[in-house]
């Protein structure tokens, strides 16, 4: 953090937007940093900083804005929805995956579809949207390790509301399936 600070005060104080999209590989390393130091409330603050930054970009160079677009989106916004989720800001972290969801569509890798899935599945219990989280989420084309994660999500929700029949049964399906 006292790099980040030293950064700021060369400057005069806090970083105009298109200094922060000019140091943004800098700055993500920063943030890295403190995830390194888990300092997770400050690492998430330097991300939101950065990704403010990019996605209200104005530059006039069209190659650079994509560029940027494209960064904030491929590294900053999943350890932003990570950094969410375990700091408990479900709210945060919805606005986030919606923003996501149009580049986790189009991205070709299951892999990080399945991440997605599994974090917000994971924000909806958080937010204890449990209705949400039964209408919307189908574990369609999960992978063996994610598919055990989603209904262990899933029993761990059932035993939130108080429902240990029903956990008992998600628990009891899992073995039957050979997941445990």
């Amino acid at each position: 953090m006292k790099t980040h600070y030293t950064l700021y005060e060369s400057y005069g104080g806090e970083l105009e937007p298109d200094q922060l999209q000019e140091y943004c590989v800098l700055i993500y390393n920063l943030a890295l940093n403190q995830l390194d130091f888990k300092q997770y409330a400050s690492a998430e603050k330097i991300l939101s900083n950065i990704y403010k930054s990019m996605s209200s970009s104005t530059t006039k160079d069209k190659n650079q804005a994509v560029s940027d677009i494209n960064f904030a989106l491929d590294q900053i916004l999943p350890l932003l929805i990570t950094l969410n989720l375990y700091l408990k800001n479900p709210v945060k972290t919805l606005a986030l995956i919606n923003k996501a969801e149009p580049k986790i569509k189009q991205d070709s890798e299951p892999a990080c579809q399945q991440r997605f899935f599994l974090c917000h599945a994971l924000t909806l219990v958080q937010s204890k949207a449990f209705k949400n989280f039964k209408r919307d989420l189908k574990p369609n084309g999960l992978s063996h390790v994610n598919q055990v994660t989603y209904e262990f999500i899933r029993a761990n929700l059932e035993f939130a509301r108080g429902n240990a029949r029903q956990v008992y049964l998600f628990y009891l399906n899992m073995f039957q399936m050979k997941l445990l």
